[in-house]
């Protein structure tokens, strides 16, 4: 797997490989799958927030096909900035590594950030998600409320 930056371009790949499987938008929202028009709208917005803050998101490759993406970004989260890593995997590509891959990558944008920590939340029923934060060396830190949903928010301390 290739990994590279998004590009402007990209709200096709990923509405093809990732937002318009109803099984990985329903991870993301409960209305159904993400049209075209969405996806270019959020890679939009995506390559702006790398434009303004030097790291963003990234997508992995096999030959043409989008395989998933590595999110590194600021975002509010229960009410507090943060910076926030995390993945969405191709369903053709689930259980094999991918993610895993993909969140060291989202990392690895931040390292020079000199943060003192990253996180990363997903529902609380996402077990898969969940053992990649533990494989990444992150800690569940508490539950809260995203989109009306229960989340659980976990956190790498990166430095003291």
């Amino acid at each position: 797997m290739e990994i590279r930056t998004l590009l402007a371009t990209d709200g096709p790949a990923i509405h093809r490989s990732l937002l318009g499987d109803p099984a990985i938008a329903a991870w993301l929202r409960s209305s159904g799958p993400f049209t075209l028009a969405e996806c270019e709208e959020m890679v939009t917005k995506k390559v702006a927030h790398r434009a303004t803050h030097g790291f963003g998101w990234s997508l992995g490759w096999e030959g043409d096909t989008c395989v998933g993406w590595a999110v590194a970004q600021y975002c509010i989260v229960d009410g507090l900035s943060e910076v926030e890593i995390g993945w969405t995997v191709a369903r053709s590509h689930w259980r094999r590594g991918v993610a895993t891959r993909l969140g060291r990558h989202a990392l690895t944008e931040i390292a020079d950030l000199d943060l003192r920590s990253v996180v990363a939340y997903t529902r609380v029923d996402n077990v898969a998600s969940r053992g990649v934060m533990a494989k990444l060396g992150m800690t569940c830190e508490k539950r809260f409320n995203h989109h009306g949903e229960p989340h659980v928010l976990y956190r790498k301390t990166l430095r003291a």
